[in-house]
């Protein structure tokens, strides 16, 4: 089975004309037709309200929350960041992992049955500095090895540099793929910021950066978008 799984960062839905529109980042969430969707800065970056009404865009792009908030609410997501699902996705297992470092950085991880096989699916935004941000990559590491099935990751990584040392506890995985391309900043997009890494199995068959005219509008990052098999 293939599953169409998605990363963004919503920059609290304020596009590159400094206008918060989420009406504009739910569209570009029914453009992606993605079963999965981790996206960060979901919080309002003046408010620290969230931005998305989940109702709205559950009836617009099929999707529900599957971990950073209950289901059937509209509210923050965990430190920013928010997973969403076709609703035959959406797992019973879910965890918040708490990162190393200064701030509130945390990994979301939910267990979901792809054609009645568990996956981990890590939704995650990592630190600015590298040391940070490799500490932070070793502790996802940890929890996907002693979980003992495929998983995903999918997030803001921000490493920038395409081969960057940071996310190497996360290579170090037998077996596992990694996809990236330019989705930063949205209007010349240059820097290779998220990412979705996959292993246990799980194989990624295809990525690509989302890039059209509405996605450009959004948000300051593009979406990643990526096909996943061995599931």
């Amino acid at each position: 089975m293939v599953l169409t799984v998605a990363t963004w960062n919503i920059r609290g839905a304020v596009g590159g004309d400094l206008r918060p529109d989420p009406g504009r980042v739910a569209a570009v969430l029914a453009d992606l037709g993605a079963d999965l969707v981790a996206l960060q800065e979901v919080d309002g970056l003046i408010t620290g309200r969230a931005v998305l009404d989940l109702d709205a865009v559950l009836a617009t792009a099929g999707l529900a929350p599957a971990a950073g908030l209950p289901a059937g609410r509209r509210g923050h997501g965990v430190s920013g960041n928010l997973l969403l699902a076709r609703p035959h996705l959406a797992g019973a297992i879910r965890a918040v992992l708490r990162l190393p470092g200064p701030g509130r950085r945390v990994a979301l991880a939910a267990r979901v049955r792809v054609a009645g096989r568990p996956v981990e699916i890590v939704a995650t935004h990592l630190a600015l500095g590298a040391g940070t941000r490799r500490r932070q990559a070793a502790a996802i590491a940890a929890r996907l090895e002693a979980a003992g099935c495929p998983f995903v990751v999918l997030g803001d990584l921000n490493e920038w540099r395409a081969a960057g040392a940071s996310l190497d506890p996360l290579r170090r995985i037998e077996g596992v793929a990694e996809a990236f391309g330019r989705s930063f900043p949205s209007r010349r997009p240059l820097l290779p910021l998220d990412r979705v890494i996959a292993g246990g199995g799980a194989r990624i068959a295809g990525a690509a950066v989302e890039d059209g005219p509405r996605a450009r509008r959004a948000s300051d990052h593009l979406p990643l978008v990526a096909r996943i098999e061995g599931l």
